[in-house]
């Protein structure tokens, strides 16, 4: 308990390695180690401990307090102990691989955690010194709980994830709340997948009036109704069921409820078009970052992204997704930075910069990853706005095929949601290819099933080209409050559509055909800057662009091109 001068500190070192021999000191490290656990500080008890070469301990130490730091969310405090122990010592324990697996599913690392959970699982089967007993079941059941979650998210195995999800409720004891709270509902969103919502919805309602649901478990369970209600596109249910998600939370007054309830209810808010609402729930949710449910907070973060490009914030959206970006990086995420690049795409879109946004989309290859559905982002759908707006013919003809698919399987999966947003894109793919009848055809599908939930985001989001065959459903059959409602929300700041390219790559933004101009004139990129009143470094990422769209790699390739093509008159 006492600080010295470091000097004095190194003199006192320096004295007991001269008069104790090694055995000694270590003695005096493992004597260190038992006070500081006794007395509840467990890292300084850890270190001490590896100081004397007991490494036996201090993975005991891990193992020990592992549950209650995942328990109270301290993901950084944990993945620095495991950081501290020898790595083949966790490999050989199936406890301390099963904590790792956790943390692994609270980042949504879902690729890895599958890895380790065959890791964890093959550990348990051939270590003859975990002893059997309740302890062993509780580890299995923490990896069938996972399990649940994998089959669910990674390999829509709906069926398996219901057997999962059973096993771990079956050998999980009470006291494992948290990872029990998981397997339900994980359980109940896979009865939904397969066309059992009632039953998933009604065991979920009976286990919040269980006294025991409570705290950490409460919270997963209500995670669980909501999700199920989102997914099958009740959003009137859902934003009821996230009114008394808030109130659970701000009774508890614990970071992953706080989070996780503003999180959903910004979900709600944004699809029913109080953009308002939504972001006050999305920023609440990211005040406790740090401390809560990683996908919550993430997706949040995506959610205040899609509000400010929804109110045309570009440069604050602009801010929002370099901040993304940069998280993921340092979460060591790779399966998050595609969801980053489609909300970038989607900014030069609204920007009317088609190139990088054509790249991207041209690039990415579709169902590469499986992708939550609970992510805020969805790429496939970005991917077919993108080419739809701006893509060339057979590029269109791609993408309306490609949506068929995604169709068949959400329908398959009841994902009402889905359902919803792909029809609206398909419509606009028939749109552009002429096919009008089937256009308005799944146009009116898609508001079928809308309606009763009250989408609006859906539509909006699927991009302005979209009004006009609402219009048209508005004059020929359709004519109701929710319509009037829906076209309402796309003259609030929506924005204008981009213009088609005569030929693939060649659109300038208002800005680049100015600068370009200039050019012309025979300007440097510092008068340039001085005329429009920009910075010299915006002058040369716009001259980046003028030659990437133009593919030249000059000031006089570009501007000969560009009378060639039409977008320069010659002067």
């Amino acid at each position: 308990w006492y600080r010295y001068h470091h000097l004095f500190q190194e003199m006192l070192r320096a004295t007991l390695q001269n008069k104790a021999n090694a055995d000694e000191i270590a003695a005096l490290h493992c004597r260190a180690s038992d006070w500081f656990a006794a007395n509840g500080h467990i890292e300084d008890a850890l270190r001490h401990a590896l100081a004397a070469g007991a490494v036996e301990s201090a993975v005991q130490l891990v193992e020990d307090n592992a549950h209650n730091l995942l328990n109270r969310l301290e993901r950084h405090t944990l993945e620095r102990w495991l950081s501290l122990l020898p790595r083949n010592a966790v490999g050989q324990r199936p406890s301390l691989l099963v904590a790792q697996a956790w943390l692994l599913y609270r980042q949504s690392r879902m690729t890895e955690l599958d890895i380790i959970l065959d890791t964890a699982d093959a550990c348990l089967n051939r270590n003859k010194d975990f002893p059997d007993s309740a302890d062993k079941r509780a580890v299995w059941g923490q990896i069938h709980a996972l399990r649940s979650g994998t089959a669910y998210l990674l390999h829509e195995d709906f069926e398996h994830s219901i057997v999962s999800a059973e096993r771990a409720l079956e050998w999980l004891p009470t006291t494992e709340r948290g990872a029990r709270g998981t397997a339900l509902g994980y359980w109940a969103l896979a009865q939904q997948a397969t066309g059992r919502q009632e039953t998933g919805i009604r065991r979920l309602e009976e286990t919040l009036t269980n006294p025991l649901s409570q705290g950490v478990a409460g919270t997963q369970v209500f995670l669980g109704l909501c999700l199920t209600h989102f997914m099958a596109g009740e959003m009137h249910q859902m934003l009821g069921a996230t009114h008394r998600f808030l109130e659970f939370a701000t009774k508890l007054q614990q970071a992953n409820a706080i989070v996780g309830s503003h999180w959903l209810a910004g979900y709600c808010h944004y699809e029913l078009n109080d953009l308002a609402a939504a972001a006050r729930h999305f920023s609440q949710a990211r005040q406790l970052r740090y401390q809560s449910n990683f996908v919550a907070t993430f997706s949040s973060a995506m959610g205040l992204a899609r509000i400010q490009q929804a109110n045309n914030e570009l440069e604050t959206a602009q801010e929002t997704i370099v901040g993304l970006h940069a998280e993921a990086l340092s979460l060591n995420n790779t399966d998050l930075l595609p969801l980053v690049d489609s909300i970038q795409a989607k900014q030069a879109l609204l920007q009317n910069d088609v190139a990088p946004a054509l790249r991207w989309a041209r690039a990415l290859v579709a169902g590469a990853r499986k992708e939550s559905p609970f992510w805020f982002e969805q790429t496939g759908l970005t991917k077919a706005r993108i080419l739809v707006a701006a893509g060339a013919d057979e590029e269109v003809q791609d993408v309306r095929c490609a949506l068929q698919d995604q169709l068949a399987v959400a329908r398959k999966q009841h994902r009402v949601r889905s359902v919803i947003a792909i029809l609206a894109q398909l419509a606009l793919a028939h749109d552009r290819l002429g096919e009008l009848d089937q256009a308005l055809a799944a146009l009116e599908e898609a508001l079928s099933l809308a309606e009763p939930g009250g989408f609006i985001r859906s539509f909006v989001d699927a991009g302005p080209q979209l009004k006009p065959l609402l219009f048209r459903m508005k004059q020929s059959s359709i004519n109701t409050p929710y319509l009037a409602d829906l076209l309402a929300a796309f003259g609030e700041g929506a924005l204008p559509a981009p213009v088609l390219p005569a030929s693939p790559g060649l659109l300038l933004t208002r800005r680049e055909e100015e600068i370009l101009g200039l050019m012309r004139d025979g300007l440097t990129n510092k008068e340039i800057a001085n005329q429009l009143v920009i910075s010299v470094h915006t002058v040369k990422r716009h001259a980046t662009n003028i030659y990437t769209k133009l593919d030249v790699r000059s000031r006089r390739q570009a501007i000969r091109k560009a009378q060639q093509s039409g977008l320069l008159h010659a002067s």
